[in-house]
């Protein structure tokens, strides 16, 4: 069966991870790719890892999986013979994607501007650090730099060390994958249209936009939220075990209950160790009992038996846990393929289940494999090598000032609502068209349909008044406790309304809250799911069909329904059922075991990574299953496993696995590819800069700007090897400079030299980021309860069809009546009925029977 892509030509420009990863995407459901390398290769070809570590530019693990399924011509942009190939190639293209610096395309004349006339319905796409407009547009980065300025550094690792990066290139992938969604958002709103468009995506709002609740906590309580290792309490975290790590995960007290039946101590089942705060202030007696029984089990052992009490264990998985796993070789996650060079190995595919099937991906190609072909169709014919008389000129660096931005609006302490709250209740976008479903809770589900609501969609959030979304927080306020993430840290009489976490998330939705089990709610849920194009569901495997909505009721009520489940193994085999936290999956994704300071123990991330990952999955899974619907009438059953999405991420080390039998090694903020990579203490508290070298120009540029030109001189440091070989000196030279000076100012003169440096930025430095505020990424919302504030903005700028932050998160069933009446077409007196029958709900049913206890306690 042809892939929703199939007919579909793209045109790809882009280097190293985040543009690869993007077409990559693209070329497995069905377009065809052409893969533009500059004569010598994609640099990340020089990357590897490689088979028995002989450099072969068509056997680097990064290579084989970022460039699968695509055609490779080799044309030199430098040139006006390769310009005018590449004006031909992109005659009947329809999307480009590009990852040159600001600017470098528009000088040869190939700009968006340049070929928006000829092209007119071009989809245009550029992935770039930081975007194509804003201060720091123009300056020099690597993942660590664009990870470090994105807040999500500063929260990882131990509190007295420096901040860590996650293992592996997270950054890059993830603008990658936002990427592939963005344009599947350009090409749909293209087929009403006929038109393209210039679609900017930075990694850096990218990365930005995972910091969960942190940058709330600065926006509502006016706080800075500090790093924790594995955990600030006993029973969530990573442990160690007889052959590894553990995931133990606890959570409310109807789970922490099975810890000491798990663990066997009759000692931990004791009421003091239950009491609320307890896993912090008892945390160390806690260890103590864990300790014994974990260490004398094995790590997988251990997470059956959790899983098996219903705890939402995980464990810290590496690439040979992978290949044993009896769950992701149920789902038939890896499939084998052979390449002429490197032999074959085995491959991720992609997280997800359609029921078309939907998804092909061959071998990575050789260098230029394509040139025959391709160039054969083009009226030229082959690009001739001849080379201009005066080489264009390259992008020099600049002087930088950096000064964070002051932020006085919509930042703690908030004012409060006032007046009447107008909602802008109008709908455009590029998915102005698309109405969603959204039955889903916490971070994974709501992230997809956040990043939907904000391109357009219509996104209708329907709670269960039984188990309301979580990260609405208690619906009762504990005295003499942490209360959260309250709006100006005070619950007030509607907690539930009033958390950044849940504020944060789904901004822009309708909010419906009714008992969908009772005839009456089913009865509305159904007519609901016959008006919507999406449904989405992240309850745990089987749950959401249990209840009685599963695909085959959903399709009965309208039978072209795209409806995406997304537990956190996927539904079948062996571990359907099993339960997880984005804190267990990103251990069960294998990025935990990356993650740590060089020689020592794995760490988790500052935020629960496996649920965004899974968002950003699922979010592009729902606009392929649209395509599909939209060219065959179909619709789909999307299965998406939350694990699988995080492994996906992480590609390249699998492939590493198969060709080395290399397991991942914890290196810190080092970098296998590029040296010096680290972070390095500025003057201040908790001060740090990062920074990485990726070439000698970039190392003699370092070395004079800190004032060491006699290291720039010495012939075995203007190698890779020779500069790995002495890292620890090197950072000691760097930490005498950098700890002298503001880690604005050091920045500023890094980059100014070229330098690949960034801020380390707390929650607060990101919200008053110079660049971030210069692009709009800090909007303001105005919120029934919480009033105005500031909220993350859509990573992605459209140049012709932008999305929009059009309304604050709604509070407990807002938009009830709205929806029944104006999307339903419900009268007064039948929304009355339902009101009365107490099917729909505005309060959290804990709060209604207290209520009603005092009312006649009072009476």
């Amino acid at each position: 069966m042809d892939g929703p892509l199939t007919g579909l030509k793209v045109v790809d420009l882009s280097s190293y991870i985040a543009g690869p990863f993007c077409t990559r995407l693209l070329a497995g459901f069905g377009a065809d790719v052409i893969k533009v390398e500059r004569p010598g290769g994609d640099p990340i070809r020089q990357w590897g890892p490689f088979p028995e570590g002989n450099e072969n530019p068509e056997a680097g693990a990064l290579h084989l999986y970022l460039n699968q399924g695509k055609r490779s011509v080799t044309i030199d942009l430098e040139t006006e013979p390769g310009r005018l190939a590449l004006r031909e190639l992109l005659a009947d293209a329809d999307v480009l994607v590009e990852g040159y610096r600001p600017g470098t395309m528009a000088r040869w004349g190939l700009g968006y501007d340049d070929l928006a006339d000829g092209h007119p319905n071009l989809v245009y796409l550029s992935v770039t650090d930081f975007g194509q407009t804003g201060p720091y547009a123009d300056l020099a980065a690597w993942e660590i730099t664009t990870y470090a300025l994105s807040g999500l550094m500063h929260i990882t690792g131990e509190p007295d060390r420096e901040p860590l990066k996650n293992g592996g290139y997270l950054g890059a992938y993830g603008a990658g994958h936002n990427a592939f969604d963005a344009t599947l958002v350009a090409l749909w709103e293209r087929a009403t249209s006929n038109r393209g468009q210039h679609v900017d995506v930075s990694i850096h709002e990218c990365t930005a936009s995972l910091l969960e609740f942190t940058d709330g906590v600065w926006l509502y309580k006016g706080e800075v939220w500090p790093r924790s290792g594995n955990g600030a309490r006993a029973a969530w975290g990573v442990y160690p075990a007889a052959d590894g790590y553990v995931g133990v995960v606890s959570g409310p007290p109807r789970r922490w209950a099975m810890i000491p039946k798990l663990v066997e101590s009759d000692e931990l089942a004791e009421e003091r160790f239950a009491a609320p705060g307890a896993q912090s202030t008892l945390r160390d007696e806690i260890d103590a009992l864990m300790l014994p029984w974990l260490v004398t089990h094995e790590k997988e052992d251990i997470y059956h038996r959790a899983q098996a009490l219903g705890m939402p264990f995980g464990f810290v998985a590496t690439p040979s846990d992978f290949f044993k796993s009896e769950q992701l070789a149920y789902r038939d996650f890896f499939e084998e393929i052979d390449h002429p060079i490197a032999g074959s190995a085995r491959y991720p595919t992609m997280a997800a289940r359609f029921t078309d099937g939907l998804w092909s991906l061959g071998r990575a190609p050789l260098l230029g494999e394509h040139n025959d072909e391709v160039f054969a169709t083009l009226p030229g014919g082959p690009p001739s090598e001849a080379t201009l008389d005066e080489p264009l000129p390259a992008v020099r660096p600049q002087a930088v000032s950096i000064e964070p931005a002051t932020v006085t609006e919509g930042v703690f302490p908030l004012p409060g609502p006032s007046g009447d709250l107008e909602e802008d209740m109008t709908r455009s976008g590029p998915l102005e068209d698309v109405t969603v479903l959204d039955l889903s809770m916490v971070w994974a589900g709501p992230y997809a349909t956040k990043l939907m609501a904000d391109l357009g969609a219509t996104v209708i959030k329907v709670e269960v008044n039984s188990h309301l979304d979580s990260v609405r927080g208690p619906a009762i306020a504990i005295p003499d406790s942490p209360i959260g993430m309250y709006a100006n840290d005070d619950p007030q009489d509607e907690p539930w309304n009033r958390s950044a976490y849940f504020n944060k998330l789904n901004r822009g939705k309708f909010d419906l809250c009714m008992n969908i089990l009772a005839d009456e709610g089913r009865a509305v849920l159904h007519k609901l799911i016959a008006r919507a194009d999406v449904v989405i569901e992240n309850f745990g495997g089987g749950v959401f069909e249990r209840m009685g909505y599963g695909y085959d009721v959903l399709k009965g009520i309208r039978d072209d329904i795209v409806f995406i489940s997304m537990p956190p193994s996927g539904n079948g085999g062996p571990e359907a059922k099993y339960v997880g936290y984005g804190v267990a999956i990103e251990q069960l994704g294998g990025i935990v075991d990356r993650t740590g300071y060089e020689g020592d123990i794995p760490l988790k991330s500052g935020i629960n990574y496996g649920d965004p990952i899974a968002g950003i999955h699922a979010m592009g899974y729902i606009m392929t299953a649209l395509h599909h619907r939209r060219t065959t009438g179909r619709g789909s059953y999307i299965d998406l496993s939350q694990r699988e999405a995080a492994i996906c991420w992480l590609g390249d080390e699998i492939v590493e696995y198969e060709l080395t039998g290399n397991e991942p090694v914890r290196i810190g903020n080092r970098d296998e590819f590029m040296a010096p990579s680290g972070v390095y203490r500025c003057a201040g508290d908790d001060a740090w800069l990062a920074l990485a070298i990726g070439s000698a120009e970039e190392w003699r540029a370092l070395a004079a700007a800190i004032g060491r030109t006699d290291l720039a001189q010495e012939a075995e440091l203007s190698t890779l090897a020779g500069r790995r070989q002495r890292h620890d000196e090197i950072d000691a030279a760097i930490t005498a400079w950098t700890q002298q000076r503001d880690r604005d100012l050091a920045m500023s003169e890094l980059q100014s030299a070229g330098v690949a440096a960034g801020v380390v930025a707390e929650n607060r430095r990101v919200i008053e980021d110079p660049h971030l505020q210069a692009r709009g990424f800090w909007p303001t919302v105005n919120h029934k309860s919480v009033g105005p504030h500031l909220v993350s903005g859509i990573p992605w700028q459209f140049s012709r069809t932008p999305g929009k932050v059009r309304r604050a998160a709604p509070t407990l069933g807002q938009h009830t009546d709205y929806v029944l009446r104006s999307i339903l077409g419900k009268g007064d007196a039948e929304i009355e009925a339902l009101h009365a029958s107490g099917v729909l709900d505005t309060t959290p049913p804990e709060v209604a029977a207290l209520r009603e206890a005092q009312g006649v306690e009072a009476g």
